[in-house]
């Protein structure tokens, strides 16, 4: 996959994914992770793109899940 090769040829010098709360967007990025975690440095998870009115707790709901869901990552 082109992930790993240009991460592992040093044509960049780090790689990210930017999953989205979303039950099929994120079914493509955790099978994403599975198999390449390795390569990936961040999980760029989207918490911008939530409503105006989305509290402290919720975020720090979805930091945690997104903690769960790509486990061993650094999640921005």
């Amino acid at each position: 996959m082109a992930i790993q090769y240009y991460s592992l040829t040093l044509i960049f010098s780090f790689a990210s994914i930017a999953p989205y709360d979303d039950d099929e967007v994120q079914s493509h990025y955790k099978a994403l992770w599975k198999s390449y975690s390795q390569v990936i440095d961040y999980v760029n998870f989207q918490f911008y793109a939530y409503d105006k009115g989305t509290t402290v707790s919720q975020f720090m709901d979805y930091v945690s899940t997104q903690r769960s869901n790509y486990e061993g990552g650094r999640i921005l």
